[in-house]
């Protein structure tokens, strides 16, 4: 269990760093994407993968503390070690769908919103129009 920890968040990592290249190239070819990365003030994406990969070292760190769980002779402190470790695979897995979520959302965009074709104007990425427009279809 404690080697599949470890190869579990290792290939996860390994699949984040690949795929990020891929995301970043794809904001200068997609309207959408750029859009999402402009509108982004809070840089959300951003801080979704830097609290993934953090969670996801500090399980691996945790794992291998499981391997010396044995020389402790406390039973309160074996225990506590266990449910750090548990916690951290249960908010690792729900931080990595989170991130992948989004990541697939971005990933497989097209350039449209709310069945609108998001056309690029030469100061702008939409038209005043399509601005007006999507903002109506967000107030009813």
């Amino acid at each position: 269990m404690l080697d599949g920890t470890i190869s579990l968040v290792s290939i996860i990592i390994g699949f984040m760093g690949a795929i990020m290249p891929i995301i970043l190239s794809m904001k200068n070819e997609s309207k959408f994407v750029r859009y999402i990365f402009e509108k982004d003030t809070d840089e959300l994406f951003k801080k979704y993968l830097k609290t993934t990969v953090k969670v996801g070292l500090l399980n691996a760190g945790f794992t291998l503390s499981m391997y010396l769980r044995d020389s402790i002779l406390k039973l309160n402190i074996k225990n506590f070690i266990y449910y750090i470790w548990m916690f951290s695979i249960i908010l690792f897995i729900f931080l990595t769908m989170r991130s992948m979520s989004y990541m697939i959302t971005i990933f497989f965009a097209k350039d449209e919103m709310n069945g609108i074709k998001i056309e690029k104007t030469p100061n702008n990425i939409y038209t005043k129009e399509e601005i007006s427009r999507v903002k109506e279809k967000h107030r009813k």
